[in-house]
C-alpha cells in the first residue's frame, strides 16, 4: 500500500510538471501575439511583400566601330522586372533596329517604340524582361540590325518589389517619349498608382551628363546617356519628368512607371 502511495505521487508530479511545461509552451506562443499588435511591431515573413526599390545596375558604352554592346550585372532577389534602354546615336544609315539578348535566356519585350531625334539620326527604345530567380553576372547584349556599325550603348537595371504579374502602371499616359532640340529636357506622364517605380532615361548630345531633377535618383550615367528614377507617394498627373543640360543639343527621352506587388 505504501508502495502504491509513493507510485502515485511521484506519476502526480510527472503530470504537474508536463502541464507546467505545456503551460509554458503555450504563454511562449501567445504573449508575442499579444504584445505585438500593442507595440506596433510587423513579424516578417516568407511571403512578406517586398518593397519597389533598385535591385542592380549595368552599362555598356561603345564606338561608332561596334554593332552591338554589352552590360554585365546581378541582382540580389528573385522575381524582378528588368528594364533595358539600348540607344544609338549619329548613324550614317537612317532607322537602325535594336534586338536584346542576354546570358540568362530571359524573355525580352519592347515596351516602346523607337524614339528617333537629330533628324532620324538618334535613337533610343525601352525593352523589358521578368526574372523569376536571382541573376548573377548575367549579360546583356544590345545589338544594331539594319545600319553596320555606330555609336550605341545598353543600360539595364533591376526593379524589385514590383508586381510580378502585371508590372506596368496602368495609366494610358505611360510610357512617355519626347525629343527636342535644347539644353533641358521633358516628357511628361500621369500614373493610376500613388505608389509607383518612375524612371526615365535621356540620351542627349551635349557633353555634359544630365543631371535629373530633385527627388530623383541617378540610376547610372554613361556621357550624356542617363537613367533616374523615384519612388512615388501619389498618384503623377501630367507630371514633367526632366533632366538638366547646361548645353543646347539634340536629345530624347523616354519616362515610363512599375507598380508596386501590394
Amino acid at each position: 500500500m505504501l508502495d502504491n502511495a509513493i507510485l502515485g505521487k511521484a506519476n502526480s508530479k510527472r503530470t504537474f510538471a508536463q502541464m507546467n511545461r505545456r503551460a509554458v509552451l503555450i504563454l511562449a506562443i501567445v504573449i508575442p501575439l499579444l504584445i505585438v499588435p500593442v507595440l506596433g511591431v510587423t513579424i516578417s515573413t516568407p511571403n512578406s511583400s517586398r518593397k519597389l526599390n533598385l535591385d542592380g545596375v549595368g552599362f555598356g558604352g561603345c564606338t561608332n566601330q561596334t554593332s552591338s554592346c554589352q552590360a554585365t550585372f546581378s541582382t540580389s532577389t528573385p522575381n524582378d522586372i528588368i528594364i533595358v534602354f539600348a540607344t544609338e546615336v549619329l548613324d550614317v544609315q537612317l532607322s537602325c533596329n535594336f534586338s536584346i539578348t542576354d546570358s540568362a535566356n530571359l524573355t525580352w519585350t519592347a515596351r516602346t517604340a523607337i524614339v528617333f531625334g537629330n533628324n532620324g539620326r538618334d535613337e533610343i527604345q525601352e525593352f523589358w524582361a521578368s526574372s523569376t530567380s536571382a541573376l548573377s553576372s548575367d549579360i546583356v547584349t544590345e545589338s544594331l540590325l539594319g545600319c553596320g556599325n555606330e555609336y550605341n550603348n545598353v543600360q539595364v537595371f533591376g526593379i524589385s518589389g514590383a508586381n510580378f504579374n502585371t508590372p506596368f502602371d496602368s495609366s494610358s499616359a505611360v510610357p512617355g517619349s519626347a525629343s527636342g532640340f535644347s539644353g533641358g529636357t521633358s516628357v511628361t506622364i500621369s500614373t493610376t498608382h500613388r505608389n509607383d517605380f518612375v524612371f526615365a532615361y535621356v540620351s542627349h548630345g551635349g557633353a555634359e551628363v544630365p543631371v535629373p531633377q530633385p527627388g530623383f535618383t541617378v540610376i547610372t550615367c554613361g556621357g550624356a546617356r542617363c537613367g533616374a528614377f523615384e519612388i512615388t507617394r501619389s498618384q503623377l498627373t501630367n507630371f514633367a519628368v526632366t533632366f538638366g543640360d547646361s548645353t543646347v543639343a539634340n536629345w530624347e527621352e523616354i519616362a515610363d512607371a512599375v507598380q508596386s506587388n501590394h
